[in-house]
């Protein structure tokens, strides 16, 4: 997996819950090859299921958490039509305009590490849908967040899911191209010439499938960069300047402590 792919992406990630619920499925309930918009993970709490996505089998059972990526065909039974029960929730992860789970490959089922923790926030979400107001919506999302997180923690190999979208991957070529050549001239219309777009056409491409603007972008990539260099190395406020891509230090200067609230020298005073 490329890190600093992964990090463009996952800086970006807006995820909106759908719903979520408990229910206990009997021997009747059972859905055949159907396709969704949207992302599902569910928590096993009693019997097993069977699923299949894709054409994959799966038989989670109690203590398991499974994903289900949208876009995917599915379908749902018991097992020897055994009832069981769960908590499942339905959500959108998306990157721009594309799901995080055509990003990042998971397994489709896990057994949980903390089956306690995950039934807590699915507890918690099933609470807060019920509430109307604002601070219920971030609450909810700060829950799903980490169920997403436990779940990614949990998988025993997570894959970089290489793109087969000829636009996406030319995206990705670019932010390979930006984390290598920080310290270089990065504009707008050099970037749309690597892959030979037109400098308009690239910035609405990019923003879709990032979420960010170029400039945006780079400038975050450039103080993420400055930052760890600050902490980390000796190196003079200069020398990062110019590492980082800036003219000068005194434009380098000002740019961090826009951003950052504090000069680079207090910066690397607080931190170290």
């Amino acid at each position: 997996m490329n890190n600093s792919l992964m990090e463009a992406y996952l800086l970006n990630l807006t995820i909106n819950l759908i719903t979520v619920d408990y229910v206990e499925h009997t021997k009747n309930s059972f859905w055949y090859n159907y396709t969704v918009d949207f992302s599902s993970i569910g928590l096993i709490c009693d019997g097993d299921a069977w699923i299949r996505v894709d054409g994959v089998d799966i038989y989670p059972k109690k203590n398991d958490l499974y994903l289900l990526p949208s876009k995917t065909m599915q379908s749902f039974d018991c097992v020897d039509r055994i009832p069981h029960k769960k908590y499942y929730c339905h959500f959108n992860a998306l990157v721009g305009d594309t799901s995080i789970f055509e990003i990042i490959k998971t397994p489709f089922c896990i057994d949980t590490a903390n089956f306690v923790r995950a039934k807590q926030i699915f507890i918690e979400l099933c609470d807060l849908q019920l509430e109307k107001d604002a601070l219920s919506i971030i609450k909810s999302k700060a829950s799903l967040l980490e169920l997403i997180y436990l779940y990614l923690k949990g998988s025993p190999n997570i894959e970089y899911k290489v793109s087969k979208d000829g636009n996406k991957q030319n995206i990705e070529n670019i932010l390979t191209y930006i984390e290598e050549n920080l310290d270089q001239d990065l504009s707008v219309g050099l970037l749309a010439k690597l892959i030979n777009f037109h400098p308009n056409y690239f910035t609405r491409m990019f923003k879709t499938k990032t979420g960010f603007l170029p400039k945006h972008y780079i400038i975050h990539r450039r103080m993420t960069k400055a930052s760890n260099l600050l902490m980390r190395t000796n190196e003079s406020i200069a020398e990062i300047a110019q590492k980082t891509g800036f003219k000068n230090q005194f434009y380098f200067t000002n740019a961090f402590k826009k951003i950052n609230g504090l000069t680079p020298s207090d910066y690397r005073n607080f931190t170290k």
